[in-house]
């Protein structure tokens, strides 16, 4: 059963099926770090949105398969919120395009679950720092949402940090070939997203996409987004 997208696959020639320019924006105070940190702090009932990614992998049992011969398939991502003056933003990566999975794709500092990690927060800190320079005495740890299965057989967990900016980030090249910053409010504000789709033997698949300037975020990237945008927009009415 093959999930992944075709080769040569080009997401900005998709279909775009729907836009959310009905959904609620939500005012930049939002954003703040202090609200930010209110939010996540915050004890409610949430369920992500699942998106098709999350249902094809779980229903061809790759990931359980990988366990099964003792693969590792846990992960974790960091979500870095860099605390500029006028307002936050959000470091990603693009990834080098010599990598076996995602290659040439925006995406977040992630990557497997090591022995050496006492967690996985540990492992998106330990990441960060290996791909692109953050030192973990810059995280300030807010919190994590629960895990988003992707489509090459990872369990994610997405870890969201406030970042100290730092003078200079130190890119790791064989994983990383530039890093690009975009405003919070840019990427949580639903008028910006679309949801697109492609065709193949299994039938129809839908995708987040974000484009920002000549970037365009797209896949688990994109839906890691949404559902941030959509816990915000919950804990923000929650009592």
């Amino acid at each position: 059963m093959t999930l992944a997208a075709p080769n040569r696959f080009n997401p900005e020639l998709a279909i775009i099926r729907q836009r959310f320019e009905t959904d609620l924006v939500l005012d930049k105070e939002f954003f703040t770090p202090e609200q930010i940190r209110h939010c996540l702090a915050k004890k409610i009932a949430w369920t992500p949105q699942e998106t098709d990614e999350n249902r094809h992998i779980k229903q061809s049992n790759q990931i359980e398969q990988k366990e099964l011969v003792g693969l590792e398939t846990r992960a974790a991502i960091l979500i870095p919120i860099l605390l500029r003056n006028d307002e936050p933003t959000i470091l990603f990566t693009e990834r080098s395009i010599s990598l076996s999975s995602h290659a040439g794709q925006i995406s977040f500092p992630g990557g497997r679950f090591s022995p050496e990690d006492k967690c996985l927060i540990e492992t998106a800190k330990r990441e960060a720092k290996e791909e692109v320079g953050i030192n973990s005495e810059n995280i300030e740890v807010l919190g994590s949402f629960p895990e988003y299965c992707t489509i090459s057989g990872y369990r994610v967990t997405p870890v969201i940090g406030l970042i100290r900016p730092q003078p200079n980030y130190i890119l790791n090249f064989d994983e990383v070939r530039g890093i690009f910053e975009v405003p919070i409010s840019f990427l949580l504000n639903p008028k910006n997203l679309d949801l697109r789709s492609w065709e193949s033997e299994q039938g129809r698949r839908h995708f987040y996409t974000i484009t920002f300037e000549k970037y365009l975020i797209w896949g688990a990237t994109a839906a890691i987004l949404r559902n941030f945008y959509l816990y915000l927009r919950l804990a923000n009415n929650a009592v």
